[in-house]
Order: structure tokens, then sequence, then C-alpha cells
């Protein structure tokens, strides 16, 4: 009898708790929040959809897998006036944290799009940045991955098979390349591989591009093997780079940042993050990249078999718009530099240097390294005397210790079965006073190139701004007792031809005319005649002697000229003659530079090289 009635009065309860839940939660939506959401599961079907007060953290559950995607719609008509502090600024962007275990969600001030995942499949933090969207106010919280078609290929653990005798002819050709990239899904590395401090530098970036790159350190390196990531914020004025980004990891132990008390520049930047790095090898990132699965083990192993080796992945391009990436599964190139202002380059290698890899897993020989991924030994890197301290913000580092890498016995090379993603952006957002790139650049040149330097000054001589005293710098490389420039050129950049024998430099001057030869037309258009301005640059040019005797007009092209005693330029191949200009019916001045038949008599075709700078002694390429 009493279990019976127990059970009728626990029947006659329920009602009431549940009339008494929808009233407080009723009054909730009405008086805490004004926004109805939507939560979409990445990798799975969409869920509920309704609207949410304080009990917001209840409903918000992640996924098993995957990440999510939360729309929110602002109720203007609902909105509580007495209550401004939990209004959404219209002219700002958010970002929302939620928390561990479906905990307490923070706003966080944000300035980027992307997103970030999470760690190790048991921690679902998720960080979402918020664009102003219509006139609807719709706050979109953009998803790391597009959603995934659930029957699609592959999904659910399904097995996908190919018909090769079914395939297009452009589709077989990638499928044969697959199976040859197999070289890297089969590498073998060292057991005992050396932990890692990886050191990323940031000043202003976006927040969930900035947590997307950590955490795919986090989550895409062998846990035993990464030791700590520290992050250098060089003084970034945004506030969620501040206390927020330090509440954000304070419960990562292998997460450490430093709050640079001025604005230091990349460089000094770096190094501060290198002062404080316990790991044996050091990894230098840029702040907007993505590692992905496997990029760590090819770099440390080639460092674990020499540690005197500075090594960088494949770099592949992740759009700045979509985020969508593209990977190059067979590197062609390798890094060189240009004279003109001994910036990187890409270099396509020749079909003689290509026919020496055995294997798409074979790391190859670099000239110069770009500089904003790359890994090197600890030791090594001081042993170097790390990077000179007196560059200042950006540009040229990578140059350095490219430079020094092999000059002081060791090398740079491209590991192809490592690869990490990095956002190109079409302009570097962070400015600076001055040309400090060619400040850099020239003390660099004037360290490490020996007299070589006068093919960069020959380029920039009334554009290089006082670099500094180097005489430290000097003296770190006579203790070091590393090689001289020839022999890097030598040995190291046969890659691109050099300005050998080089005896005249300067303008090319057709005196008839008190013209001469300039280059300041569009890249891939004729030159053509300009007034003299003596001041180097597009009129410069160059007169390169080979050993044969020929003759190739500015280094770098394939043509060969010979001049002749009446100081006409042959073109070697043709016969013709260089000429200035063409008698014009109109007496108008013509400023074409053509190839026409040779006329001794002719002053259109008579030129002086006019040196620049005398003083400048242009050493012998051997």
């Amino acid at each position: 009898m009493k279990k019976s009635t127990v059970l009728v009065g626990c029947l006659l309860f329920l009602p009431i708790v549940f009339i008494l839940y929808v009233s407080v939660e009723l009054v909730l939506d009405t008086r805490d929040t004004d926004l109805d959401w939507e939560f979409r599961a990445v990798g799975g079907l969409p869920t509920t959809r309704r609207k949410t007060g304080r009990l917001f953290r209840d409903y918000l559950q992640p996924p098993s897998q995957g990440g999510f995607q939360a729309v929110f719609r602002r109720h203007e008509e609902k909105e509580d006036k007495d209550d401004q502090n939990r209004k959404l600024e219209e002219d700002q962007g958010h970002a929302w944290r939620i928390g561990d275990n479906g905990g307490v969600v923070k706003r966080r001030q944000s300035n980027g799009h992307g997103d970030s995942a999470g760690v190790n499949g048991n921690r679902q933090r998720h960080q979402e940045s918020v664009e102003k969207a219509d006139s609807q106010h719709e706050i979109v919280f953009p998803s790391f991955v597009d959603v995934i078609d659930p029957s699609g290929p592959g999904e659910g653990g399904k097995a996908v098979e190919f018909n090769a005798s079914q395939l297009t002819v452009e589709e077989k050709a990638r499928y044969d390349e697959g199976w040859e990239r197999n070289s890297c899904q089969d590498a073998k590395f060292q057991s005992d591989l050396p932990e890692a401090s990886v050191i990323i530098i940031f000043h202003n970036e976006a927040w969930s591009v900035l947590l997307r790159s950590v955490h795919s350190v986090l989550s895409r390196t062998p846990q035993h093997l990464l030791r700590e990531v520290i992050l250098v914020d060089d003084h970034s004025t945004f506030e969620h780079l501040k206390e927020p980004l330090d509440k954000y990891w304070e419960g990562e132990r292998r997460v450490k940042i430093i709050h640079a008390a001025k604005r230091e520049g990349l460089i000094r930047a770096r190094l501060l993050g290198y002062q404080v790095a316990t790991a044996p090898l050091l990894v230098f990132f840029d702040s907007h990249i993505e590692c992905f699965p496997g990029w760590y083990e090819p770099l440390a192993d080639r460092i674990a078999s020499n540690p005197n080796i500075t090594v960088y992945p494949s770099i592949e391009t992740i759009d700045a718009e979509t985020f969508r990436v593209t990977i190059n599964h067979k590197p062609d190139q390798v890094g060189t530099f240009r004279w003109r202002d001994l910036t990187f380059q890409w270099y396509l290698m020749t079909p003689d240097m290509q026919g020496t890899i055995t294997s798409y897993a074979q790391p190859l020989r670099s000239a110069t390294m770009p500089g904003g991924l790359f890994a090197i030994d600890h030791d090594f890197f001081t042993y170097l005397g790390t990077y000179d301290p007196l560059l200042d913000y950006w540009g040229g580092e990578n140059i350095e210790i490219s430079f020094k890498a092999w000059m002081c016995y060791g090398s740079v090379e491209l590991v192809p079965c490592s690869h990490v993603g990095h956002i190109f952006r079409r302009s570097n957002p962070i400015k600076w006073e001055g040309n400090v790139g060619m400040k850099n650049v020239a003390r660099i040149a004037a360290v490490w190139m020996d007299d070589y330097i006068n093919y960069f000054l020959e380029k920039n001589l009334y554009h290089v701004e006082d670099y500094g005293d180097v005489t430290e710098r000097r003296r770190l490389r006579e203790r070091l007792k590393c090689r001289d420039f020839a022999w890097y050129l030598r040995n190291v950049r046969p890659i691109v031809i050099p300005p050998v024998h080089v005896q005249h430099a300067g303008e090319l001057k057709m005196e008839e005319l008190n013209l001469c030869m300039d280059s300041y037309a569009p890249h891939g258009d004729r030159p053509k005649l300009y007034g003299c301005h003596g001041a180097g640059g597009n009129q410069e040019e160059k007169l390169v002697c080979f050993k044969n005797g020929e003759i190739v007009l500015d280094a770098g092209c394939d043509d060969k000229w010979n001049v002749t005693k009446s100081q006409q330029i042959v073109h070697a191949s043709t016969g013709l003659c260089l000429q200035g200009g063409k008698d014009s019916e109109r007496g108008q001045t013509d400023l074409s530079i053509t190839l026409q038949r040779c006329d001794v008599g002719s002053v259109r075709q008579t030129w002086t090289i006019v040196p620049r700078n005398s003083a400048l002694n242009f050493p012998l390429f051997e």
C-alpha cells in the first residue's frame, strides 16, 4: 500500500517539475539572451535547433567525432536594454570558447577567420572567429572543414577501390605517381629521434589562425617528441592575444607564452624563444601554418643522422580566403637567391639535377631556404652564432642562416616527406619604417660574401643604408674558420649562371643620341633607349666573358655576343648588330632597340660602356 502511494505521488509530482522547468527556461530565454541557435556536427547530421538562455552549455555538446559549427541569430525585438553587457557589439568580431566538458561559454575578441581543432581526441576545445553578416545580424562561426557527406567514398571505414583499367589517361598518371610516392610512407626512421622545441612568433595574428597553427603542432607531432611549443607575442596590440590567450592555454603544460615588452621584429623575437627553448632540436614556424600528419619525423631523422644539416619541409599553399590546401607531392624546386637584392627564390631543377633523384623521399640539397619554416639542431644553431641580433624586424635572416650553414661545414636540405601548409598573404600586413630588408641583406653581404658583395652593390649602391658595425660578426666567421664565398658559389650554387669574368659593368650608351639601354619596360617586354641617369638599376648592363671568348650580355641570359673594335655588339648566332633606334621619316626619335644588318659606319650601332663605379672590384668566378 505504501509503495502504491509513493508511486502515485511521484507521478503527480513529475508534471509539476516539468512545468517549473519550462517556466524557468522561458524566463531565462527572454531575460538573459536573445540568441537563436542551430548546431551542426561536422562529419555527421545536423542536430537540434532551439532557443537558449543560461542553459546554453547543457545543449551545446560536441559530437563524438569531428568539429562543429554553431550559427547564432540576433533577435532585436526582445533585446533587454537593461543588460547591455550581454549585447554582441555589431562593429567588432568575437569568438566563443566552449569549455572542455561543455562548461561555461566565454566570449573572446577575435580578428580573423578559421578554426581550431581538438587535441588527442579528448580535448574538445573549440574557438571560432565571428564575422558580421547581413542586415539580419547573422554571426557565423566557420568550421575547419566542410560538412562531410557520411555516405561518401571512404567514409565510415569503407574501403575505396580503384579499377586502374577504367581510369582516364590523366587519372592513370596520378594513380601511377601515387604508387611511386609510397617511398615516403615506407620510410623508416630512427627510434631515438630528438625532442623538439617549436617556436612560433606572432604579431596581431588572427585568433583562430594562431590556434589552428598551435593545435596542428600539438595533435600531429608524436607526443613523446614534442617537449614544448613556445609562443612569442611580438608586442601585439589585439586584446585577444593578451590575457585571453594566456587563459586559453593555461591547462596545456607544453605551451609557453612570452609577451615581448616592446616591438622586436621577427628575428629578435625568435631569439627570445631560442633563449628559453630546452629541447635538442629547434623548429621555427610562422604563426599561420598547419602541420600535416607525419611532418616531424622526416625532419628530425635527417638532423639525427647529421646535426649539421638544416632542413625545411615541403611547404604547401593554404589559400588565404578558402583555406584550401594545395599539396605538391613531387617537389621539383629548391632554393637559391637573387643577386639584385639577395632575396630567396625557388629554382626549377634542371633535368640533370632531377636525374640524380632516385626516390621521392630523397632529401634535396638547397643553396638557400625560405625563412618561415625550418628545423635546426639546437647546438648547431648556437655554434653558428644564432641570428645576427642587429638584423632588424624581418628580411634576410634566412639567407644569413643558409650562407653560414653551408660555409661553416653544414648544409641545407629540403625534405620532401615532411609537409607543412602555409598561408601566403597577398601583402605583408606588418609595416615598419625604412628599408630594413635592404639594410639587413647589405649587412649579411658585408660579412659573408667577400669581394662578391660588389655584384650586389652594383645594383644597390644608391639604396643601401648604413648597416652598422659588422666587426663582431666577421670575428665569428674567423673563429669558426668558415669557408670563403667562392667555395659556396663553386660547390653549392652552380644552379644559376653567375656573372663570371666580368670585364665591364655599367651603362650601355649610344653616343649619337646620348641615350642608354634601359630595361624599365614590363617583364617580358623589350628594353628601350632612355636618358642616361648614372644611377645604375635598370640601366646596369654587364658584358660577361666566358673562357672560350664568347660574350654574354647581362648575366643569366643565354644569348652570346661579340664586341668588335668598331664598338659594335654582334649577336653571335645571327650575325646581326645591336642597333638603337631607327631613322624616322617624321624626324622623331625612335627609342626601340633591335637587331639589324651590321653597318660599320652606323652611329646607331656604336655603343660605349660607361663604368658606373670604377672602385668596385669584381672577382672572377672559377
